[in-house]
């Protein structure tokens, strides 16, 4: 297991660190960022969200919002922290799911690349190089005692499910525009 900022990964060497083999990463906010991204929501979740303790290599502080699988460690975490809303991108719904939602809460467009950036940096990224990395998912996503907020997919607790209802509204909505400009 691993723990980086993100901003540290928009620097090519660091990005070396990360392996190409298949993992699970969750990615940690501190209290702030959490309030920016699940804005009306906020005190209706954060008790349900999983806290980062100083075991976890430095994560007291930091909150759960979001994990994923992947084939590739590294070209998988690269596009979530480097993917620039390209009118390419964007057109053929090209943003990674973490950016998309991002970018959609903090500036109710797919287009919030600044945004979404300058959030993202002050995050940090938990890894591991794993052979079954949808274990480790479905735990955390299963876990009775705490919720993951941007992950849509999978996402059924009934205390998520108003949240979840609007971040895909306001996803859609984001979409419709980007098509109609």
């Amino acid at each position: 297991m691993e723990i980086i900022y993100a901003k540290d990964l928009r620097d090519r060497d660091n990005k070396k660190k990360i392996p190409f083999e298949p993992g699970y990463y969750r990615w940690w906010a501190k209290e702030n960022e959490v309030k920016l991204l699940l804005k009306d929501y906020f005190s209706e979740l954060f008790s349900y969200l999983r806290p980062g303790e100083s075991e976890d290599n430095n994560l007291e502080g930091y909150y759960l919002i979001y994990v994923g699988i992947a084939s590739k460690l590294r070209n998988r975490i690269n596009i979530h922290v480097n993917q620039k809303h390209s009118k390419g991108n964007l057109d053929n719904d090209g943003l990674s799911t973490l950016r998309n939602t991002i970018s959609v809460l903090l500036t109710g467009t797919q287009k919030g690349e600044k945004e979404t950036n300058e959030l993202m940096d002050k995050l940090k990224i938990q890894y591991f190089n794993i052979d079954t990395p949808k274990d480790y998912e479905n735990e955390d996503l299963n876990n009775p005692d705490f919720v993951v907020p941007l992950n849509i997919d999978k996402n059924e607790k009934s205390v998520i499910q108003d949240f979840k209802t609007y971040l895909e509204q306001e996803r859609k909505k984001a979409k419709e525009q980007a098509k109609n400009k």
